[in-house]
């Protein structure tokens, strides 16, 4: 095996291309997350009238199951969100009911699924 000399030039190109090269390779493997904001309302109906437990008396809240639809990708909340519901049925009563989530591959392709997410009415 012949070994070929370099030049202090030569070596400091390769030491230039070297440090381009690392400072893009993360560019280039970052993975493509999408996250955001999902508020949700509508109300809770009951079949039958449950004794003792009103629908003012409940608190709609998110989680903790959530499903990616799509192959390979994966949905986290990371922030639950609950909210109060009203007399009638309605939530949120009053303020929001928003959950922020993250769908993603774990890689540099994007998601094209879709999260769904676990609601709950549970009694205060």
């Amino acid at each position: 095996m012949r070994i070929i000399p370099i030049s202090g030039r030569q070596k400091v190109l390769l030491a230039a291309l070297v440090l381009v090269a690392s400072s893009l390779a993360p560019v280039c493997a970052s993975a493509s997350d999408v996250s955001g904001t999902v508020s949700f309302q509508g109300n809770v109906v009951f079949d039958a009238p449950i004794p003792g437990i009103a629908l003012s008396d409940l608190t709609a809240s998110s989680g903790p199951g959530i499903e990616a639809t799509g192959n390979g990708e994966q949905c986290d909340i990371l922030l639950d969100g609950s909210a109060p519901v009203g007399a009638g049925g309605a939530y949120p009563d009053s303020g929001a009911l928003a959950v922020f989530l993250q769908i993603g591959r774990g890689g540099a392709n994007p998601p094209d699924g879709t999260c769904r997410v676990q609601l709950r009415a549970t009694s205060r």
